[in-house]
């Protein structure tokens, strides 16, 4: 997507205004006439080097109160029958429960065999330990549905889903 230096710079106004990621969404679409989805919108701020403020704030926040483990999620724990490694990427059979190590963390994991129709998907447990299954379809799209009805994510771990999402693909081959 080609976006003009005039847009760049009305993208980087609203973000030094305080707004939020779905508030920068709803203005593309309505001032600029573009249509992005959240994970995109939350893509393009990334590649114009913008931190919204209440991010920037909540990031401070979070590196004093739980330190970074790492690039990779710790997915599996030494007593696991399977002899996995902690911290690879491993497939998840229904019935598994999550770890209570990773409770207060978000850890994404990548199914050994995709879901049909998908380029790639898995597994994600949420800081609260709310477990979903996420899949990206042919044409890019993100998909996720939580083992609870209705269940939404809180904005911290939606920007941790994104970030530990993009590791887990980078680490496939698409």
């Amino acid at each position: 997507m080609d976006i003009t230096d005039e847009q760049k710079a009305a993208i980087t106004e609203w973000a030094r205004q305080g707004e939020d990621l779905s508030a920068i969404q709803s203005r593309l679409k309505e001032e600029l006439d573009i249509t992005l989805t959240y994970v995109d919108t939350r893509f393009l701020l990334a590649d114009l080097d913008l931190e919204l403020l209440d991010e920037t704030e909540t990031g401070a926040e979070d590196e004093s109160a739980a330190p970074e483990t790492g690039d990779a999620p710790v997915e599996s724990t030494d007593d696991e029958p399977d002899g996995k490694d902690a911290g690879s990427t491993t497939e998840s059979t229904p019935g598994d429960d999550h770890p209570s190590d990773t409770i207060g963390e978000v850890s994404v994991t990548a199914d050994a065999l995709t879901q049909p129709g998908a380029m790639i998907s898995g597994k994600v447990t949420f800081s609260d330990g709310e477990c979903a299954t996420w899949l990206v379809d042919r044409m890019g799209q993100l998909r996720l549905d939580a083992e609870t009805e209705n269940y939404r994510p809180s904005a911290e771990d939606i920007e941790k889903f994104q970030l530990e999402l993009q590791k887990v693909a980078s680490k496939q081959d698409l």
